[in-house]
């Protein structure tokens, strides 16, 4: 599978021509590759396909951490990058996304950690899956960086709070989508409504079971 050693991805990914046990098609030295009914642990090595992947798709059942940022694959078309789909997923933190990206889909895997705060340079971005995994902390980390998941309210400047609490939220103009459905947060509720309210464009939030607790209380305008 992809995850034998012992087969170098580095030099699949820089050659000129091709041979695979999976379905791979070159186009005008484009690499559009997808493949389906995978498992095990990612390849490391297929991080060299950046410079020329324009569809990059892997659909099945991995396991361990994602090995590499995919911030280099700024040739990626658009909804053209996809991992998994299947339990049980990977682990560790979500990795670095390219920035043209709109639409990112990480759901159903075990990733823990917050979405990373790359993700504020994909200026374009107007959907967020990370539903189904064990996120447990708030995923949008510019909003909230402590870990008391208790705070109701974002800042005001009549409430100054501890110097690096809170951070400026990217400007996502045209983020209509987010989920983050069936992840064990555990969140109060008004600092869930104060995040989202950050962006007026969104038009489809699910949040259901996350472990949301206390009183939504008011929706401070920022």
């Amino acid at each position: 599978g992809l995850d034998n050693p012992a087969y170098d991805w580095d030099a699949w990914c820089r050659a000129e021509k091709k041979s695979s046990y999976t379905r791979d098609l070159i186009v005008g030295g484009q690499i559009r590759y997808a493949v389906q009914r995978l498992e095990g642990t990612f390849p490391a090595g297929m991080a060299a396909c950046a410079e020329r992947a324009h569809v990059f798709q892997f659909f099945g059942s991995f396991t361990g951490n994602f090995p590499f940022s995919l911030k280099p694959f700024t040739k990626i078309e658009e909804e053209q990058l996809f991992f998994g789909g299947e339990p049980p997923g990977f682990t560790g933190r979500l990795p670095e996304m390219p920035v043209h990206l709109k639409v990112v889909q990480w759901g159903g895997n075990q990733f823990t950690g917050p979405i990373p705060e790359q993700w504020a340079e994909l200026t374009d971005l107007i959907s967020i899956d990370i539903s189904r995994n064990q996120i447990t902390v708030p995923p949008l980390p510019w909003g909230h960086v402590s870990n008391d998941k208790t705070l109701p309210r974002i800042r005001d400047e009549s409430q100054p709070l501890p110097a690096g609490l809170f951070k400026a939220p990217p400007v996502w103009e045209k983020f209509s989508s987010l989920n983050v459905a069936n992840n064990p947060i555990g969140w109060h509720q008004s600092f869930f409504f104060n995040t989202v309210a950050r962006y007026p464009t969104l038009r489809s939030v699910d949040a259901s079971n996350t472990g949301m607790f206390g009183m939504a209380g008011d929706i401070q305008d920022q």
